[in-house]
């Protein structure tokens, strides 16, 4: 699927999309009223009809699926449809508005948008606390049921690829010969959906448990449709197109309100309208509202970047958008997903024109210019796996890997973090007035970079030159390819340092606490949590065994080793919590259970039967350790402590 000739390029957590539009109205102001039931018919004759509860049915045409869609029960209440007889329609967007929705204490606006071509559509729920709690910070529960006109065959939970243990949307094929895909939150939205399909029924229940900030409002975007096979709804799962069509054409403020999607930053507006050549041209907008096309015939861009002159050849530019009135500022957009913004060298922009003439477009008269969209080009918006920096004017370009280690000044003291364990550096954040930085593990740390200048060398379009960027000019930097956090965040430990640090890893050493009663050695690694007792000044030990100690640490500090490889000792004051899931048993239980892994190859069978029974009886506790011990054993051992293992799983 090729780019349409206009899109959107959004800022979605640093990394550009170009996406398509969707249905997006013909750029008028303003709104104008319509009679409920709404109703509209898409290109493949079906019906769907939009009532003044918000809820959506389908009618005729090719096997129209949803017969309920997306009603919404707040806090265990319905909206009521009585009353609600007229609509909006935004002028602008295409998008029918139903206001003033009330159920459960909470106001709700709903915006829809319907893509004729596609047969799809689009729900943008805004939520506002009303009433009693007007003003307040609530969390409303929500309920979406969605009914379907044919009986379900197969189908399955699309889980989110950046958050491998979450769902973010279903997928099913019909009796009807169409298959369902709905998306109910975005890759990597820290909001999840509960979604529940009853085996065997045409009924699909979806749950949330959403935050409503006190005095603001909330809002969650889904996108549902059909298609021919299974398969193909599961890829469309997530919004197409890597998401772009989720949020394509929502604004920046309501955006920034979207629960189930990443969070956007950076001082470049979120939303650009790109425009791109179509039928093998070329065109160029100027500010009167001519529309030129051609070919675009500079070979390269040479732009003044506040952080020193960058060239780009014309082959990796894909638009170019000039903002500004005044001192127009020139942003280059490359094919990779890079933003380059800055005043461009050449005043003019050369295009031969379809008759043959070549003109030469001054600067300060271009609106936008893009170029057709080359075979080259991927659906995929975000191709680049390398380093990143996105500067706070939302500028955002590849670069080499930035050295070796990173220098933190932290609560843990100086730390010098080795670039390949480290994620991602937020040096910008409504939330915290100093620098996070997230591990490659999960670990998250507050500190300082002590630099105050990066010297970035250039690795994408532009290829290597070397850019000097103050560190206060930084929004954000990826200095290593994205990491992959493993999935089982469940088996891994876990320690909460006051201040909002997480801190992914083990204890290491030996933890002295002082008791009520004498002086007990605690090995880090069989340490199965830490919390703070009711006073708060002592810690409350508990032990690979459920054995439970409150006491004093006789030192100051532990030593936690993260699980990206770097140490750091945390002051005992700090600690608000610690978890370790699988802690290892004591020395004189490990041998115990080492013997009776022996004796599971005896040839006695007696002894076999004892020893598996001695072991589950053990219980959960030598999981860890059979697990360990298990690639070592013969055949009929391994096939004995699966069976412990399932057994102590369950």
């Amino acid at each position: 699927m090729k780019m349409s000739a206009a899109a959107v390029v959004s800022m979605a957590g640093g990394l550009v999309l170009v996406s398509t539009g969707v249905a997006l109205g013909q750029g008028k102001q303003g709104t104008r009223s319509v009679t409920l039931p709404f109703n509209l018919t898409d290109n493949v004759g079906n019906q769907w009809l939009i009532y003044g509860n918000g809820m959506v049915q389908q009618q005729g045409g090719n096997a129209p699926v949803f017969a309920q869609l997306a009603q919404i029960t707040v806090n265990g209440a319905n909206i009521n449809m009585r009353g609600n007889q007229q609509g909006k329609v935004d002028e602008k967007t295409g998008e029918l508005l139903l206001e003033n929705l009330v159920a459960g204490g909470v106001s709700v606006t709903r915006r829809v948008l319907i893509d004729p071509g596609e047969g799809s559509i689009r729900f943008v729920d805004t939520f506002k606390a009303v009433g009693n709690n007007a003003g307040k910070a609530a969390t409303v529960n929500l309920s979406y049921s969605n009914n379907f006109n044919f009986g379900i065959m197969q189908a399955r939970t699309v889980m989110d690829p950046r958050r491998k243990d979450q769902p973010m949307g279903w997928a099913a094929m019909t009796h009807g010969n169409r298959a369902i895909h709905q998306t109910w939150a975005a890759a990597g939205s820290k909001l999840a959906p509960k979604i529940n399909w009853p085996e065997g029924s045409n009924v699909l229940q979806v749950a949330f448990a959403m935050e409503i900030p006190a005095g603001k409002e909330a809002s969650l975007v889904h996108y549902h449709g059909s298609t021919e096979t299974l398969e193909k709804a599961a890829e469309l799962v997530g919004g197409g197109a890597k998401g772009a069509k989720l949020l394509a054409g929502v604004s920046p403020e309501l955006r920034r309100t979207v629960a189930n999607a990443v969070a956007r930053s950076g001082a470049v507006p979120e939303e650009l309208e790109l425009i791109r050549g179509e039928g093998g041209l070329d065109v160029v907008e100027i500010r009167n509202g001519d529309l030129l096309r051609g070919t675009l015939t500079d070979a390269t861009f040479a732009i003044k970047t506040a952080y020193g002159r960058v060239e780009l050849p014309a082959e990796r530019v894909i638009a170019v958008l000039s903002v500004g009135r005044l001192k127009p500022l020139q942003l280059l957009v490359t094919a990779e997903g890079e933003v380059f913004g800055g005043q461009l060298e050449s005043g003019t922009l050369a295009m031969r024109l379809s008759s043959g003439q070549t003109v030469n477009i001054p600067i300060t008269q271009l609106t936008r210019a893009g170029y057709r969209v080359r075979d080259s080009e991927t659906d995929d918006a975000l191709p680049l796996g390398k380093p990143l920096v996105t500067l706070r004017t939302g500028e955002r370009m590849a670069i080499a890997v930035p050295g070796e280690t990173l220098e933190v000044a932290t609560r843990y003291g100086l730390l010098k973090l080795p670039v390949a364990a480290v994620g991602e550096v937020q040096l910008k954040s409504d939330d915290s007035p100093v620098h996070v930085i997230t591990l490659s593990d999960g670990s998250r740390i507050s500190g300082l970079l002590t630099t105050s200048k990066f010297d970035f060398l250039l690795d994408g379009a532009a290829g290597r030159q070397t850019l000097s960027v103050p560190a206060s000019a930084v929004l954000r930097l990826r200095p290593s390819p994205l990491p992959v956090t493993p999935a089982d965040d469940a088996a891994r430990s876990e320690m909460l340092v006051y201040g909002d640090d997480v801190l992914r890893g083990q204890i290491i050493g030996t933890l002295q606490l002082d008791t009520a009663f004498e002086t007990v050695d605690v090995r880090g690694d069989q340490l199965r949590g830490i919390a703070r007792s009711e006073e708060g000044n002592e810690l409350r030990v508990t032990l690979w065994d459920q054995t439970v100690l409150t006491g004093q640490p006789r030192l100051p500090s532990v030593s936690v080793r993260l699980d990206c490889g770097v140490t750091v000792e945390v002051a005992v004051d700090l600690i608000q919590s610690f978890t370790n899931p699988a802690p290892k048993p004591s020395d004189a239980m490990a041998e115990r259970v080492k013997s009776l892994v022996s004796k599971l190859n005896d040839d006695d069978f007696k002894k076999r039967e004892g020893a598996q029974i001695e072991l589950i009886a053990a219980g959960a506790v030598v999981v860890p350790l059979l697990e360990e011990l298990k690639p070592a054993q013969p055949p009929e051992a391994q096939q004995r402590i699966e069976q412990i293992l399932i057994q102590l799983k369950k």
